[in-house]
């Protein structure tokens, strides 16, 4: 029985919420970030470089296709809790990256920066929390298929 079928409206609406905001946006902008990169470089002709972004684009991908597989296609847990691990730890570790970094000489940049760093942070707590309801989805689900059909027997 597919996993999908399981799931009432308002469950697969938020599977598919998780699913653009933890993939595919990620792979919109690392495809983005790409191609911009690879451009300058191309008329550049630097050989190394473009083997490197050849070969981050490959590990891009594989990072892309992780969450979808594991959360997603297959209705996961690990993976879900992992990132419910990570995320507060990458919002720690970017506030005190950005406290201790170098500061703007004007105005506009601060708030460039700090306009950066508000749409970075509320991008990882929505994550999380669809990453926090998904992952209760997943444990019903995986709960639903591993408990047998219950039958009535002919009596």
């Amino acid at each position: 029985m597919n996993h999908e079928q399981l799931l009432n409206p308002e469950e697969q609406k938020l599977r598919r919420r998780w699913l653009f905001w933890s993939v595919k946006m990620p792979a919109v902008v690392a495809g983005l970030i790409i191609l911009f990169s690879i451009i300058p470089l191309y008329s550049q002709y630097n050989l190394w470089a473009l083997l490197i972004i050849f070969v981050m684009t490959a590990l891009m991908g594989g990072l892309t296709y992780a969450p979808y597989y594991c959360a997603y296609k297959k209705p996961g847990t690990i993976l879900l809790t992992v990132t419910l691990i990570s995320i507060p730890l990458l919002i720690i570790m970017d506030a005190i990256r950005t406290a201790y970094s170098f500061m703007p000489a004007n105005g506009i940049e601060l708030f460039l920066l700090l306009m950066g760093k508000t749409l970075t942070t509320s991008c990882y707590v929505l994550i999380f929390f669809l990453s926090l309801k998904l992952r209760t989805i997943n444990k019903k689900v995986r709960a639903m298929l591993l408990t047998p059909d219950k039958k009535v027997s002919p009596a």
